[in-house]
């Protein structure tokens, strides 16, 4: 600062020293500090439409101003008289303000870290956002010049723009003219500033900020917080130690001894009637014991399949089958019932390599074929298995094989299970396992045919979610990236287990025939699998619409050969000796004997158990509503009946939904001539039984029946 200072004396040329001048209050120019005033209103107002370099030029120039000095001291009228203020006083007024300034920079600089920390978390914000927000953030470096003007006014009007809180200064002396008149200031003459008022300066900077840019930066820091996805805790699942499983299998050298003797009776049975063959090869199998022949030539191989019965007399053996010729091969299988049935434990297969390499969640074990080898099946390729057999000839055993498999194989993320048993007795163990979609198995037909419902609503829903990402099938579906990073639910795959479903179809043919042909024909894509298991495979309850949907049959012994026709479309199954002995086709293709792998029933519910106590359970609440209470769809058209009751213009009205491609209250209402409550509780029969979809919004509803299914259920009634 430049003094105006004579060149020769030590005093001023007003006549005072420099002490005394140095001490003293400074005037100020009025006039130039509104004008200062204006200017930085003017910096304040504009700096988001004016360019950066003009608000740098403006400030600068307020930089490089002095501040005036009059030669006289202030007005009396304006200031009054401080000649009575110690110097002291002034000095300690001087050093409180110039504290006060830096604190309330310390605060400023504070603020602006918590906004810059703010930015930082939500470190997806786009460049331009956080350019167009900057002015919250800092100052430009030229502006914090402006406070430090030398002139006390200026400095205070600089602060105002920075919205500081500064403390009045204290005076310790009696006399506090000098604060008192400039109190008493004109309003017009010198506005109050900041440090004057005692507001936080927290809320005095968001009222300062302008309402529109503190909407927009509220709106920003909400959407950042709701793209903001938790991770979907992963299932940890404890599977049962192979410890639980005590039974193993039984040793086939103890067959060893038979082989002579049934070998030579065998070669002289066929040469008596006119087949000179010799055996060539023997297999011991679990089962049977099968002597391979070599045929003479000019001897047709279809005259021994004639002699299957002479072979048995000759052998003292019941369950002689003939395969004329072995798949694959230029010999003729005879399979001879061995003494008794060796024993194959589920143990021996779950621990093979076959079993533990395979990647697929849905592989179960089988048992063994007759070469002793180690047979798994994959539910995946099947995709839908159909088994049938006698009461005592393994049936049971073969679907607790099959669930135990899976259940060492899938943790309840990968695998759900639907058990259907109308017997009450088979299933009932599994009850409480986490990978149940609802925890009770379902006896009843008409909780079937809502559990069946439900599945097909499944289906559709799971079809829907795979289009959208676009990807084919569940498989797909479960490795996309949000699947994998654990941010959108894994989609588990369903195996629905029916036993004796000829009992239901008995009860419910139309409504569980439907579901279960639409389950079978398009739900393996989606993840969703079926395991039918009947007693009776007649005509009525194995259609020929079913078969054709399950390609894959698991045939035990059955009563007669209809019934092996039925299930496998070839003779055998009746010549099966029961107790776990099969004959597996998979695809459609050559069928093979395999002694199906046996698990006590006490083992079952000890693996059931320890799963039970060492995993968290796991209820789909919508499944359970779906299944035990549907709600609305309980009457009939007049609402009175049960379920199963349905009204007289259902068929006529979803015929006429058919027709239109689509289905909706006020359509049949026009159609059909009825009211809204009866046109409603038939569009709720319609969903209940799967012909159309669930109501979405005002969107009119989905027809899943066709032309084709409509006429297979209600046949040509409206032609």
């Amino acid at each position: 600062m430049k003094l105006p200072q004579d060149k020769d004396s030590d005093k001023l040329p007003n006549g005072m020293s420099i002490k005394e001048y140095l001490l003293s209050t400074p005037s100020i120019d009025f006039e130039k500090f509104r004008n200062q005033n204006e200017r930085m209103r003017q910096i304040n107002s504009f700096r988001n439409q004016r360019p950066e370099s003009e608000i740098e030029e403006n400030i600068s120039q307020l930089k490089n101003e002095e501040p005036i000095y009059e030669n006289q001291n202030y007005d009396d009228e304006v200031h009054g008289n401080l000649t009575d203020v110690a110097p002291d006083d002034i000095t300690n007024e001087a050093e409180d303000i110039i504290k006060s300034v830096f604190e309330q920079e310390k605060i400023e600089r504070e603020e602006n870290d918590i906004y810059h920390s703010t930015d930082n978390y939500y470190n997806s914000e786009p460049a331009n956002e956080v350019d167009d927000n900057e002015e919250y953030h800092s100052e430009p470096e030229s502006a914090s010049s402006v406070k430090r003007f030398i002139d006390f006014g200026d400095l205070d009007e600089s602060k105002e723009e920075k919205n500081e809180v500064i403390e009045e200064p204290k005076v310790e002396n009696n006399d506090r003219s000098f604060l008192r008149e400039r109190r008493e200031m004109p309003s017009e003459r010198i506005q109050p500033t900041s440090f004057q008022n005692n507001e936080n300066p927290r809320e005095e900077l968001l009222r300062n900020r302008s309402l529109d840019e503190m909407t927009k930066r509220r709106e920003f820091v909400e959407v950042k917080a709701e793209k903001k996805e938790e991770k979907i805790k992963p299932y940890r699942y404890k599977k049962p130690p192979f410890d639980l499983i005590t039974t193993t299998s039984d040793d086939l050298s103890m067959f060893n001894n038979e082989v002579p003797t049934k070998r030579v009776a065998l070669e002289n049975a066929l040469a008596n009637f006119g087949v000179p063959a010799k055996v060539i090869n023997v297999v011991i199998g679990p089962t049977v014991t099968r002597y391979e022949l070599q045929m003479p030539e000019g001897i047709s191989v279809k005259k021994v399949l004639t002699l299957d019965a002479d072979i048995a007399y000759a052998l003292s053996a019941t369950g002689i089958r003939i395969e004329a010729p072995v798949p694959g091969r230029n010999v003729v299988g005879i399979e001879v019932p061995n003494g008794k049935i060796a024993k194959v434990s589920i143990k021996d297969i779950l621990t093979s390599k076959e079993f533990t390499m395979s990647p697929s969640p849905l592989v179960f074990a089988l048992g063994k074929d007759i070469n002793n080898t180690v047979r798994i099946c994959n539910l995946q390729k099947m995709p839908h298995l159909l088994v049938a057999g006698t009461t005592g000839s393994g049936k049971s055993v073969c679907l607790n094989s099959i669930i135990v498999s899976l259940l060492y194989r899938s943790s309840p993320e990968d695998l759900k299970f639907i058990m259907i048993d109308p017997k009450q007795v088979e299933l009932s163990m599994y009850e409480g396992l986490p990978h149940m979609v609802v925890p009770k198995v379902i006896k009843e037909p008409e909780k079937a045919v809502n559990a069946l419902a439900w599945a097909v609503d499944e289906m559709e829903r799971r079809f829907n979610l795979i289009s959208e990402v676009g990807v084919r099938n569940i498989e797909e579906y479960n490795k996309t990236e949000k699947v994998v990073q654990r941010l959108v639910k894994k989609m588990p795959y369903i195996v629905i287990i029916f036993d004796e479903f000829a009992d239901f179809m008995a009860v419910a043919k139309n409504e569980i025939e439907d579901k279960v042909r639409r389950l079978a024909g398009k739900a393996r894509a989606a993840g969703i699998h079926l395991i039918l298991a009947t007693q009776r495979p007649s005509t009525d309850v194995v259609t020929g619409t079913l078969k054709g949907n399950l390609p894959a049959r698991i045939a035990f012994k059955v009563a007669g050969r209809i019934d092996s026709e039925v299930i496998l479309g070839a003779t055998g199954a009746e010549k099966l000796l029961g107790y776990g002995d099969m004959l597996y086709k998979p695809d459609g293709s050559n069928m093979s004997r395999i002694q199906g792998c046996f698990i006590d029933t006490p083992e079952t519910k000890e693996i059931v158990k320890y799963i039970v106590d060492n995993n968290e359970e796991i209820i789909d609440e919508e499944a359970f509503n779906a299944i035990y209470n549907p709600g609305k769809a309980t009457g009939n058209g007049n609402g009175e009946g049960g379920k199963d009751s349905v009204d007289e213009l259902m068929p006529r009205a979803l015929k006429i939904c058919i027709d239109n491609g689509f289905a909706s209250i006020t359509m049949l209402q026009r159609k059909l001539a009825i009211g809204f409550s009866r046109a409603g509780k038939i569009i709720d029969q319609m969903e209940e039984r799967g012909y159309i979809s669930s109501a979405n919004g005002s969107k009119p509803r989905t027809v899943y029946t066709t032309i084709e299914e409509f006429y297979a259920i209600f046949g040509d009634i409206y032609d």
